[in-house]
């Protein structure tokens, strides 16, 4: 996604604090689709009705994206990379305790690694993928190839979504979720304190602050590297 933005705000002219606010919007709505949306379904309606609204909202999403760079509107890419995070972060509510529920309890994490793992095949693919395929002889008129590229995904994302619909998963209620945890709570002392404060309470702080560190690095990583290895070339 860091590669798209780069090069839409390259052919658009937009500045690098422009660049940058859309990638904001896109995180933006990787924080506000669990808790406006994702959460909600997820605990009321079950693994899915959230799957299939996360890829409603980004169905939606991909469609936003032909008429903004049609105008090459900056709010309209904004708005485009917002629910773009949103649909996502939706559906990754629901997958990820879908993925660690899915097996044996000991190899939660295992699964869990290594769905993540094809995450990072994506991150070094995306780039040169975008740079071969979709923004050959574009110019900033039309991003013609990379309009028809999201309606594809929005007609692929709207076929999962039929197929989730008619496809049966299993169910997890809240006491089901809450019983894995307490006997998982139990196998590794998770009940155990450090200076009067739950174990819990540090792994998740602690675990939310590495993961806000370890994300915000890559993206630095990948908004900047592009232009210190000079991987898209100015034509």
């Amino acid at each position: 996604m860091s590669s798209l933005i780069v090069q839409i705000g390259s052919l658009a002219n937009f500045t690098p604090s422009q660049t940058i606010a859309l990638e904001d919007a896109y995180w933006l709505g990787y924080l506000l689709g669990p808790l406006l949306v994702g959460y909600w379904v997820l605990t009321r309606q079950g693994f899915k009705a959230t799957f299939m609204t996360g890829l409603g909202v980004f169905t939606v999403a991909s469609l936003t994206f032909w008429p903004s760079s049609s105008l090459l509107s900056y709010p309209g890419f904004v708005v485009s990379n917002l629910l773009i995070g949103s649909g996502l972060s939706i559906l990754e509510v629901a997958a990820n305790p879908f993925i660690a529920l899915a097996g044996p309890e000991d190899l939660m994490e295992s699964r869990l690694n290594f769905s993540q793992s094809l995450w990072g095949l994506g991150s070094v693919s995306s780039p040169l993928l975008a740079l071969k395929v979709l923004f050959t002889n574009v110019t900033r008129v039309g991003l013609f190839h990379t309009q028809w590229m999201y309606l594809a995904i929005a007609l692929w994302s709207s076929f999962l979504g039929v197929v989730f619909y008619y496809v049966p998963l299993s169910e997890a209620s809240d006491e089901d979720l809450e019983r894995v945890a307490r006997r998982r709570d139990r196998k590794r002392r998770m009940d155990w304190r450090v200076y009067h404060i739950n174990t819990i309470v540090y792994i998740s702080v602690f675990g939310v602050l590495f993961m806000f560190l370890c994300v915000g690095a890559q993206q630095q990583v990948s908004y900047l590297l592009e232009s210190w290895i000079g991987i898209f070339k100015p034509s």
